[in-house]
């Protein structure tokens, strides 16, 4: 197997990055802290019927890039009938169009964002909207000082990761991982980001990619490792890392290293330390977003087009 040849001249300059990117996404990852903060405050002046703080559960349903600020991938626009038909609280946090228009026509709440952007790059609002909200019906204690460390443990990551940083760690990676296909794992709030890290891949930089969960991929995964022979050439697996990781999770990260040794395959692990989880969290958002940017570019790619989807949209809406 040959493994592609990075020409990494196209990462090297600012006036070469900026070339290869005509839709700006370099400058939508920038914006991740400037999105948390602007969330934040829409969230804090919305206006919220006292009567939503007095519910037992809360489901957060998007799709895609838009819901990984939530934590439920698998829903649609579906979801929403059904959440109306049940009687639920409904609280819409969007930028417009068809949601936007179900929300007032029911009316419920809606709080609504202008950011131009694909939802992938718009993770900030999504995050932030859901926090401050849920600060404030009083589902969660005042995240406020959070947020202000998080961010701050941000700007300090930024210096090392632009386009113009001297050592720059977020390029260095891309070039390691250029060729490869990385499988990211996680745990808790990580297995969520592997989530995250997977499609960041597939989106931005047009790569194949995959994630898995511990502790579930200790019950399947691990026995694959062995094969077949060409998994030593073509893979890599990203271990999420988070300081907060519970005991028995750690351990079974370190069985697991062991028996990634044991088959060749190579791995990293990629951990931030931060004020509090979110900073982590963040903190490894920023990194990976600039990652897949930096591979995309090594990959000969737009990282803003999706032509794919875009034809698989048109497909499905002509139907078969």
């Amino acid at each position: 197997m040959a493994i592609a040849q990075s020409d990494a001249s196209v990462i090297e300059s600012v006036e070469r990055i900026r070339a290869a990117d005509p839709d700006d996404m370099l400058g939508r990852i920038k914006d991740l802290p400037k999105q948390v903060r602007d969330a934040w405050a829409i969230a804090s002046k919305a206006s919220l019927p006292p009567a939503y703080g007095d519910v037992r559960n809360v489901v957060v349903a998007g799709m895609g890039g838009s819901a990984i600020g939530g934590d439920l991938a698998a829903a649609t626009l579906s979801a929403f009938e059904d959440a109306r038909k049940r009687g639920a609280k409904v609280l819409v946090l969007t930028t417009g169009g068809k949601i936007a228009e179900l929300g007032r026509a029911s009316n419920f709440p809606v709080v609504t964002f202008s950011y131009k952007a694909q939802p992938r790059a718009a993770l900030g609002y999504s995050l932030g909207l859901v926090l401050g909200v849920l600060t404030r019906l009083g589902f969660v204690r005042d995240l406020a000082d959070d947020i202000e460390a998080a961010l701050s443990d941000l700007g300090r990551l930024e210096e090392r990761v632009h386009e113009g940083a001297r050592t720059n760690d977020a390029k260095k990676l891309a070039l390691e991982l250029h060729g490869r296909i990385p499988f990211a794992y996680g745990a808790g709030v990580m297995g969520v980001m592997a989530r995250r890290v997977k499609g960041q891949w597939n989106e931005n930089a047009k790569n194949w990619s995959a994630f898995d969960v511990m502790s579930e991929l200790n019950h399947n995964a691990v026995v694959g490792f062995p094969n077949p022979p060409i998994a030593r050439e073509a893979l890599v697996v990203l271990f999420l890392r988070s300081d907060r990781d519970n005991p028995r999770h750690k351990l079974r990260f370190e069985v697991t290293r062991e028996l990634l040794d044991r088959a060749q395959i190579a791995h990293k692990t990629l951990q931030f330390r931060g004020q509090n989880v979110l900073s982590e969290v963040l903190q490894l958002v920023y990194f990976t977003d600039y990652v897949s940017f930096y591979l995309a570019l090594l990959n000969g790619a737009d990282p803003s087009q999706v032509k794919s989807i875009d034809y698989l949209k048109d497909r499905l809406a002509k139907g078969a």
